[in-house]
């Protein structure tokens, strides 16, 4: 058996062992393709590295060769599966021998949404430092799609974070844009900690229920209600919350069909990616 054949091998038993974590990632993007009545591209990026040492070549071959047919049989896997399950798509596929985050960031630049992985750590712990989920979420040009497991069910609420300004407004409307197509009620949050200042005129709040705090929750509900009157017949609510914004949302995406948050994009320059 050689080389290349060992390597399907592997790729066939990894996708039989996660092949609900790959196919749920394909379904995802289908899913918003037909919401939004796009075509689905599929892209699949494997970097390859600089030429490996003589033992090495001598051993295996020529590894980049091996490593692009490697990553075509992969693209063809996902392409088989995503035109045989979604026939009434209009399917692509390329592969790209980039960093797979500075593919995703220019496939970006031309597409409305990039839809990702993550690692199936549990949380927003999966978003490790250096992965591509998180990186791309940070840098895409477009709004990036995190695909998680879900336990929230059909009627799952979308759940969007807000503090007032402009980089989260983009990302209440994404919220409501999405929770109108998929026909899901949407719960607006704003969060705050002990330590806050500042936004909606929030400051030094005593220890009280915030849902008794009429002044900010009409503050909240006036900085979306271009959105609600664009938006008529969405199911809307609004929440204030005590804490960090993160930990609120990561406990609340355990009910959650989506969870959408701002990102303030940075351009930094990708290195090279850490070992697995």
């Amino acid at each position: 058996m050689g080389f290349l054949d060992d390597a399907k091998d592997k790729l066939a038993d990894a996708v039989d062992k996660h092949g609900d974590k790959v196919a749920d990632g394909i379904d995802k993007a289908a899913e918003l393709a037909r919401l939004e009545h796009r075509p689905l591209h599929l892209l699949h990026a494997e970097r390859i590295p600089a030429p490996y040492p003589a033992p090495v070549q001598r051993q295996f071959g020529n590894l980049p060769s091996l490593i692009r047919e490697a990553s075509q049989y992969t693209a063809d896997e996902a392409m088989k599966y995503a035109s045989s399950r979604f026939p009434d798509l209009t399917v692509t596929v390329s592969v790209s021998e980039e960093d797979p985050r500075d593919a995703l960031q220019q496939a970006s630049q031309v597409c409305p949404v990039v839809v990702v992985g993550s690692r199936g750590l549990g949380g927003i712990r999966s978003l490790l430092l250096g992965s591509v989920s998180l990186w791309v979420s940070q840098h895409a040009a477009c709004p990036t799609l995190v695909v998680r497991p879900s336990t929230g069910g059909d009627e799952a609420p979308i759940i969007v974070g807000t503090d007032g300004t402009e980089v989260s407004g983009d990302a209440v409307e994404f919220a409501f844009s999405q929770a109108s197509m998929r026909r899901s009620p949407l719960l607006v949050v704003h969060c705050f900690d002990d330590t806050y200042q500042g936004g909606y005129g929030l400051t030094g709040l005593p220890n009280e229920d915030l849902e008794g705090l009429p002044e900010e929750r009409r503050a909240l509900s006036e900085s979306i209600a271009g959105l609600r009157e664009k938006y008529v017949d969405l199911d809307v609510n609004f929440k204030l919350v005590r804490g960090p914004v993160a930990s609120y949302l990561t406990h609340a995406s355990e009910r959650a069909g989506m969870v959408v948050v701002g990102s303030r994009q940075r351009s930094a320059p990708t290195a090279p990616m850490p070992p697995p």
